[in-house]
């Protein structure tokens, strides 16, 4: 099963994007826009790896279709996952100081849009 059919869109866009335009209305300037946006653009990035990740750990026995689990791959996506994150706020860090606290924020209510977003019953291939 393809990770986009996981999640379900017509809930994880107006929330993701309405909660991080909030977050871009605590910018002072360009410099908190750009960072807010790149903090974003790693949020996505590391909430595709955590689907992939616990997707291939989770996936159904009967249904691997013949393939086993690369554990090398894990690894490095999840250390990938960690390094995106942390390199987009140590990154942020230098531009906002302290008001880092806004993307690092708007990063924690995305996981739990994405929690909210994820289908039960996902639709099969």
């Amino acid at each position: 099963m393809r990770i986009r059919e996981k999640i379900n869109y017509t809930r994880y866009l107006p929330w993701s994007l309405g909660i991080t335009g909030l977050a871009l209305l605590l910018a002072r300037d360009a410099h908190d826009i750009g960072v807010i946006t790149l903090v974003y653009a790693a949020t996505l990035l590391n909430h595709y790896m955590l689907l992939y990740i616990v997707s291939d750990i989770l996936r159904d026995p009967e249904n691997a279709e013949g393939r086993t689990t690369n554990k090398l791959l894990l690894f490095i996506f999840f250390i990938a996952k960690v390094g995106v994150i942390v390199g987009a706020c140590a990154f942020g860090w230098q531009f906002m100081g302290n008001r880092i606290i806004i993307p690092v924020l708007n990063y924690v209510f995305q996981i739990f849009v994405l929690g909210v977003s994820i289908r039960q019953n996902p639709l099969k291939s």
